[in-house]
């Protein structure tokens, strides 16, 4: 198979407002009852805490307190890489105790995004296979606060926590609609910016 290498978006970039939300979302994750404990022995996942079950729930306590920040951000992305929209279609939280670790694998949607919301000194970061070579695994410098967004298509995985700290990340799938290179040149978009969350 001939493969032709493109630039695609990896976009890296912290949140300003990290510092003021971090303690109010890890206290409001931590005594949800609303988890779900993920392990499968084929795949070397072994998720310690996590609220995939619900991740269409927009009453979840921990989201309203995030979703205006996320929303904010994911604006200002869309509009820099030319989109005209977006649609959060799921979001939720995991949880990585020491010896825990979330095998390969890869998102539906088109794009995926990882808020750093807890991520101790040591802690291990998401890690990427290169997709012109399966063979080469390339993982980004990330400090905590950042948020990653990448194609979905791209395999990716949370390497195990050799750690005494728990890491707590959030992460979301989202839509896009086409870009207009033609408009986007200009500096102009085809029609007012929409963007949804959860589908609302």
């Amino acid at each position: 198979m001939k493969k032709f290498p493109m630039a695609v978006p990896f976009s890296i970039d912290a949140l300003q407002s990290h510092a003021e939300i971090k303690s109010k979302l890890l206290s409001e994750i931590n005594s949800t009852k609303k988890f779900e404990l993920l392990k499968d022995e084929y795949d070397k996942t072994n998720i310690s805490r996590c609220d995939w079950n619900n991740s269409r729930d927009t009453d979840r306590t921990w989201l309203k307190i995030f979703e205006p920040y996320l929303m904010d951000y994911l604006t200002v992305w869309r509009k820099e890489l030319g989109y005209n929209w977006f649609n959060v279609v799921d979001i939720w939280f995991q949880q990585y105790e020491s010896e825990s670790e979330h095998g390969w694998h890869l998102h539906g949607n088109n794009y995926t995004g990882v808020y750093f919301l807890d991520l101790p000194e040591d802690s291990p970061k998401t890690m990427f296979k290169d997709p012109m070579n399966m063979k080469i695994e390339k993982q980004f410098d990330i400090t905590e606060g950042d948020i990653l967004i990448f194609p979905s298509s791209v395999i990716h995985k949370a390497p195990k926590n050799n750690s005494d700290k728990s890491k707590t990340i959030i992460s979301w799938n989202i839509d896009l609609s086409m870009k207009w290179i033609e408009n986007c040149k200009e500096g102009k978009e085809t029609q007012k910016g929409i963007e949804k969350f959860l589908g609302e």
